[in-house]
This record gives structure tokens, sequence and C-alpha cells, in this order.
């Protein structure tokens, strides 16, 4: 009888002293901490963004006017970049233009996004100017793509 109520007060002592100090008075702590992967969890979509547009040598009838156009890519991790003169489409007034391109590069580069310039010619004073950047453009680490990306301007100049 006595002998159970010891082995009863040593058990509660023990599993209610953790409760009480749960800190450990050892001298020495032992960790093993084992790396497994590096995951990088990214559900977000690139994204395309217009920046900005500007238009010179407005003039009704020319086919030299000039009009830039600033876009940004937003994402961190991109894996492959198809971005390119050869699948971006322009639409003047609501038909397909063949423009003489002048310039198309990265005017800058940060750690989340990219801002593109592009500049063209060979198109009379439009409307509206319509340009559409396809689907699968960028590609990011996770394998998602951008979504098709449409930016529509109305009375250019």
């Amino acid at each position: 009888m006595q002998r159970t109520i010891k082995i009863l007060i040593c058990l509660f002592i023990f599993f209610t002293c953790p409760i009480f100090f749960p800190f450990s008075s050892a001298k020495y702590v032992i960790e093993n901490v084992t790396k497994v992967a590096i995951v990088n969890i990214d559900s977000t979509k690139p994204q395309i963004k217009l920046v900005d547009i500007k238009t010179s040598n407005l003039e009704p009838n020319s086919t030299n006017n000039l009009i830039t156009i600033h876009f940004k890519v937003v994402e961190k991790h991109i894996a492959k970049n198809n971005l390119s003169t050869d699948n971006i489409k322009i639409f003047a007034d609501n038909k397909i233009m063949t423009p003489q391109y002048k310039d198309f590069f990265a005017t800058y580069k940060g750690s989340n996004e990219t801002v593109y310039e592009l500049s063209f010619t060979n198109t009379t004073n439009p409307n509206s100017l319509i340009i559409e950047i396809p689907q699968g453009s960028i590609l990011d680490e996770s394998g998602l793509s951008n979504e098709k990306t449409v930016f529509i301007l109305n009375k250019v100049g």
C-alpha cells in the first residue's frame, strides 16, 4: 500500500514538474536539425502592368508617329522570358498592324519587377490602340505563366 502511494506521488511529480517548470536546467542542450529540402511556394502568377505611354510627332496622316510604351513585369522568380516583338500584337482602330519597331529593351530590373520600353512607328494617329501580350510570355519557377494582357488606349495623343 505504501509502495503504491510512493509510486503515485513520484508519477505525479514526474508529470506535473514540466508543466510548472518548462525550462531545462541541464548544463548542455543538444539539438539536432536536419535540412530536408528548400521549398519556394509561389502561388502568384506573373503580372504585366502598363506604366505609361508617350507619343511624339503626332500628325494626322503621317506614319512617322513615334509611340513609346512602358510596361512592367511583376515576378520575383522568372524562369523563362518569351517577351519579344514577334509575339506582341498591336491593333490600331481594331485592325492589326505591322509596326516598325524602334526599341524593345528592359529599362529597369529590380528584385520583383522589370520595366520594359517598347517603341514603334508606322502608324497614323489612331483613335484607339490595343497592345496584346499573349499568355505564357513570362513563366516563373513554379510553372505559372502570365495571363493574356491587353492594354486598350483610346484617343492616342
